[in-house]
């Protein structure tokens, strides 16, 4: 027998990704915003950047760890799992 998922009316939501020019503007605001939150040194200014660099989510790079960073043959990478506790991915890719 097929098994039928059940969707939340919030996942059955459609929503469309962000558009080059709207991405651009969000990076925009944080590169010329004088908030002290969006310092070079903080979560605010670095998760766009690395979220808009690897398509991945805000909440993804907002869990990383430094031990999730590491260097392999001279390049480096990073691995987004949902192992530690309280973390989650969206899709298994």
């Amino acid at each position: 027998p097929k098994v039928k998922q059940k969707y939340s009316e919030k996942q059955r939501e459609v929503r469309r990704p962000f558009t080059p020019d709207e991405a651009q503007r969000i990076l925009d605001h944080i590169m010329a915003s004088n908030d002290p939150k969006f310092g070079q040194t903080t979560i605010d200014f670095w998760a766009p950047w690395i979220a808009a660099h690897h398509g991945t989510r805000i909440q993804e790079v907002c869990q990383l760890r430094l031990c999730d960073f590491e260097e392999r043959d001279g390049v480096w990478s990073m691995q987004i799992t949902d192992e530690g506790e309280e973390m989650r991915v969206k899709s298994d890719s």
